[in-house]
């Protein structure tokens, strides 16, 4: 899924579209700018996986989960 220990170092750069009449934006987590645009680019091929209820942090989550096969996806 895309998190390694690199995600750490890696910067967050935002857009901007319109859909439906309304400005929406998305955060794209990338090494710099041309990288940010090169995902872009793959959106397409971006597979469904469900529908976020609720996210935050949880100190020390991640590594108690990979122990016992679990992901944790610390995004705020």
């Amino acid at each position: 899924m895309g998190s390694d220990s690199s995600d750490d170092a890696q910067s967050r750069f935002l857009f901007e579209y319109r859909h439906e009449g309304s400005e929406w934006a998305l955060e794209v987590r990338a090494r710099d700018l041309n990288d940010a645009k090169a995902r872009l680019q793959t959106l397409p091929s971006a597979a469904y996986r469900g529908e976020i209820v609720a996210s935050g942090h949880i100190p020390a989550a991640n590594r108690f989960a990979t122990e016992r096969g679990y992901h944790v996806a610390n995004d705020l």
